[in-house]
């Protein structure tokens, strides 16, 4: 799905908090149709993800992932599942952090990415930064 990178990318996941926002699907297949579509949405609305420093994060099976088609170390993608992994969502399914490091949002895949912008534009900090 992605290419591979030279050497996987560590990540502490803190040093983005109040910098970025994070969209992430967790799933068990990167193949799976519902990724694949939503990884064609995300190439195609770039420009919108960058006016909302959201990142794009997949995350496969706690083992591999992804963050803006770098490659995450292991260490970086279980740490990620962990904190963002709800046994009771169903996979593949979709995630938004907010700057703040909380989690504003779950929904299964594929998820239209106009919610995900809708909901980030009507945040409070998303308020202040258009203004």
């Amino acid at each position: 799905m992605y290419p591979m990178t030279n050497a996987p990318k560590n990540i502490d996941w803190n040093s983005l908090r109040w910098k970025h926002r994070l969209f992430l699907i967790l799933s068990e297949s990167e193949t799976s149709p519902e990724v694949v579509e939503m990884v064609e949405q995300v190439k195609r609305n770039q420009p919108y993800f960058e006016e909302r420093d959201l990142r794009f994060v997949l995350l496969v099976d706690g083992r591999t992932g992804w963050i803006d088609g770098e490659r995450l170390t292991e260490g970086s993608v279980k740490r990620l599942w962990q904190r963002t992994r709800n046994e009771s969502q169903a996979l593949p399914g979709c995630v938004l952090i907010g700057k703040d490091g909380g989690i504003k949002l779950r929904e299964s895949c594929p998820v239209e990415l106009g919610l995900i912008f809708a909901r980030i534009d009507g945040m409070p900090l998303r308020q202040r930064e258009m203004r």
